[in-house]
């Protein structure tokens, strides 16, 4: 009954890694071994937490009920949990309103007001970026003044208020708040300080520098987006204030996910909405995301005095050490505008307030254990 772990360099962050789902203990080897297929078939799922997958309509509805045999399952209150698998958040909504679902995570936030003064809205901590991938390999991204002016064109506080409704706040940096620096501890953004900034006369100047005075000769470019209410609202917000501010036009186009996650691994997008949520509770989960050989760069940013001081980070157990090289390492990212980070999510859920006991960890992976219905 012990788990012994042989890691490959010091992980400051390694019990933390333990909590991520990706750590959980998986399956019997026979199981896997019959069919590679198992994770997609709900009479074939196997796992050990306080539910178990009754059924799983594709595209449709998954329900879950308590597992009898769990090592705590007098904890465990609710005896059924049905989830409606919707991508149309308006409908959720609705079917919320109707009382057919207890909780819809990530509302429109059109709907954002009307259900905060019901009270039926919970705003959370949660350590997640929506940002926009520049792909800095093509044209016109990948030069680093014209980043630099898509960036500096942005008004993310109007953004924030006008479109979401305060269900965010505008990033100050690419690594959002919520990481506790251990050698101080301070917030690890809250350090950073103001890393990214609005100015539309120095965004002006460097669309200039770069060939494309007032956003002329600029290359025909594509915003891509998953398909989501919010998304689109926001890259319209976004497309608007490019437009105005720099006078260059960008066509959106969305997505269904699978197809929108396929076109960002395959290099040819310009430029997306994108949005990182962390694994775990250090900076870490950001910083290695824009290391050279990151596997989900797909805006290809490279920079070899980042990738050095990341990993110098990784290397090292001197918490003082760490969280001074990963301040480093976003600087040089901000710099570079890498990437362009837009603002930093609050968890946002419509929640019936007869439900209660869900836990949030803050990375939008609910816990439904402790669950359950006030009559």
């Amino acid at each position: 009954k012990t788990l012994e772990v042989h890691l490959a360099r010091p992980t400051a962050y390694f019990l933390m890694l333990l909590a991520h789902q990706s750590a959980f203990p998986v399956v019997n080897k026979n199981v896997v071994d019959k069919d590679k297929e198992w994770a997609t078939k709900s009479d074939e799922i196997v796992g050990n937490g306080a539910f178990k997958m009754e059924s799983w309509e594709h595209n449709s509805k998954i329900t879950v009920v308590k597992r009898d045999d769990y090592w705590d399952k007098d904890n465990v209150k609710v005896q059924k949990i049905e989830m409606p698998l919707i991508d149309n958040m308006s409908t959720a909504v609705s079917m919320f309103d109707n009382g057919d679902v207890d909780l819809v995570l990530d509302p429109p936030a059109a709907d954002a007001e009307r259900l905060k003064g019901e009270g039926k809205l919970q705003l959370d901590k949660n350590i997640g970026t929506f940002f926009f991938d520049t792909n800095n390999k093509l044209a016109p991204f990948d030069n680093p003044k014209v980043r630099k002016a898509f960036s500096l064109a942005l008004d993310r506080q109007t953004l924030v208020d006008q479109v979401l409704h305060g269900l965010a706040s505008p990033a100050t940096g690419w690594i959002p708040t919520g990481f506790t620096n251990p050698a101080t501890k301070k917030d690890f953004a809250e350090e950073s300080g103001k890393l990214v900034n609005e100015n539309v006369e120095e965004a002006k100047k460097l669309l200039a520098e770069a060939g494309y005075p007032d956003g002329k000769g600029m290359p025909p470019i594509t915003l891509l987006y998953n398909t989501n209410e919010n998304n689109k609202a926001i890259c319209e917000a976004a497309q608007e204030m490019w437009k105005k501010n720099l006078g260059v036009d960008v066509e959106l186009t969305n997505q269904e996910w699978k197809v929108y996650l396929q076109s960002r691994k395959s290099g040819t997008v310009q430029i997306a909405r994108a949005r990182w949520v962390g694994d775990y509770l250090d900076p870490m989960t950001f910083a290695d995301y824009l290391l050279s050989n990151g596997t989900n760069n797909y805006g290809r940013y490279a920079n070899p005095k980042y990738d050095e001081f990341v990993h110098q980070a990784q290397n090292s157990n001197d918490p003082s050490v760490r969280m001074q090289a990963m301040h480093e390492a976003e600087k040089i990212c901000i710099d570079d505008m890498g990437l362009i980070p837009v603002f930093f999510y609050k968890t946002s859920v419509a929640m019936n307030p007869k439900l209660k006991g869900v836990v949030d960890p803050g990375n939008t992976v609910f816990d439904f254990k402790y669950a359950y219905i006030e009559k």
